[in-house]
C-alpha cells in the first residue's frame, strides 16, 4: 500500500469506522488496551514513546512492544484487516488518537 492510499483511507473514516474502531479498543485485553492507549494518545493525552510507557506502568520496554504489537494484530483481526498492513491501523490508531486529542 503506497502513502497516499494510506492517507485518503485514513481521511474518509466515518463516524461509525471510528466507533468500530473504539469498540474494538474496548474487547482488546487491559495490558494491551493500556499500552495502545498511551503510545496513541487514545485518551486525549499526547502520545507516548516506549520509555514513557515503560516508566508508568512498570513493564519493561520488550513487554511494551510485546503489547503493542499484540494489541495492533487484535484490532486487524477484529476489524478484517490484512494481517501484514501495518500501516492501515497505525493510521486508524494515529486518526483516532488526533480525535480524542481535538475533543471529538
Amino acid at each position: 500500500m503506497d502513502e497516499k492510499k494510506i492517507v485518503t483511507e485514513v481521511h474518509s473514516m466515518t463516524e461509525e469506522e471510528m466507533e468500530s474502531l473504539g469498540a474494538s479498543l474496548a474487547n482488546l485485553k487491559e495490558q494491551e488496551q493500556n499500552v495502545l492507549t498511551l503510545a496513541y494518545g487514545l485518551d486525549g493525552e499526547e502520545r507516548r514513546t516506549v520509555k514513557e510507557i515503560k516508566n508508568i506502568t512498570g513493564l519493561s520496554e520488550s513487554s511494551v512492544n510485546r503489547f503493542r504489537t499484540k494489541g495492533k494484530n487484535h484490532l486487524k483481526q477484529m476489524l478484517g484487516i490484512d494481517p501484514i498492513d501495518n500501516e492501515t491501523i497505525d493510521a486508524k490508531l494515529e486518526q483516532f488518537g488526533e480525535s480524542k486529542r481535538a475533543g471529538r
